[in-house]
């Protein structure tokens, strides 16, 4: 190790400061300093390393090799010849007397140039493309789902159809209708492992469309009834050990009035 100089004392900076800043300095080149010695008893705690840890975001622009490297030679070699106003070179290139290309030539550079220019602008314009994407393949489902609903609205045509959709994919549905005083978690709990316990096999996963109720819930001038089920759903779910992935639905089409669980 190279020998480490640091003072102890400096011109108007002195004191017990002075001397740590010395040490820290010694230490931060390798020597080893007996801090239990310098230091009262304290707690040590790790450096913080986010502040190390840089990570650029903005993207880097291709570099001009990489770009290069995807032309033929013999391209680059004719556009440099056309750029350059090579004209022994082109008519080498092209195999063509030079008298042919005597006023093709400056008209070609001038193309180029346009052209070359346009590229560069062209990348730095923000764009939107629309691209058509070819239709999704229909996705099979299997196994028995769980379709949790406010109670008396199985019936209503934004859950008849999301039943029908999930049973066209093959999937076997149980419906779980929710009255308004099972939207705690306690409550749901035993609906759903009693529901579980049924299906055998487990479950292949849960749609929860108790956020189709917009009614106001019981003692809040703003929140939904449907908002308080769901939340008492997602902790039921997760206190009776239930690993299959839950979907919440919702829609522009609220339920009716008369379905809905006041």
């Amino acid at each position: 190790m190279e020998p480490i100089v640091t003072g102890t004392l400096r011109r108007d900076d002195g004191g017990p400061a002075r001397v740590l800043a010395s040490l820290a300095e010694a230490h931060a080149h390798g020597v080893a300093v007996d801090w239990s010695a310098v230091l009262p008893a304290g707690q040590r705690i790790e450096l913080p390393t986010y502040a190390f840890q840089r990570q650029r975001y903005w993207p880097r622009p291709a570099s001009a090799g990489a770009a290069t490297s995807a032309v033929p030679a013999a391209e680059r070699g004719f556009w440099a010849a056309v750029e350059g106003g090579d004209l022994e070179g082109l008519s080498h290139t092209l195999d063509v007397d030079e008298r042919h290309l005597n006023e093709v030539l400056p008209a070609l550079a001038a193309w180029r140039r346009r052209e070359s220019g346009g590229s560069t602008a062209a990348d730095w314009r923000y764009r939107i493309t629309w691209r058509s994407l070819a239709p999704l393949g229909v996705a099979a489902l299997s196994g028995t789902w769980l379709a949790v609903v406010p109670a008396g609205s199985a019936d209503h045509p934004p859950i008849a159809d999301c039943v029908k959709a999930l049973t066209g994919r093959g999937a076997l549905v149980s419906l779980v209708a929710v009255e308004p005083g099972e939207w705690d978690r306690h409550s749901l709990r035993h609906r759903l492992t009693d529901a579980a316990g049924e299906c055998g096999d487990g479950l292949s996963g849960i749609v929860s469309l108790l956020a189709l109720d917009e009614s106001l819930a019981d003692g809040s001038p703003v929140v939904a009834s449907g908002l308080v089920a769901t939340m008492g759903l997602v902790q039921a779910l997760g206190d009776a050990g239930v690993s299959a992935p839950l979907w919440v639905l919702t829609s522009e089409r609220s339920l009716p009035s008369r379905a809905r669980c006041r």
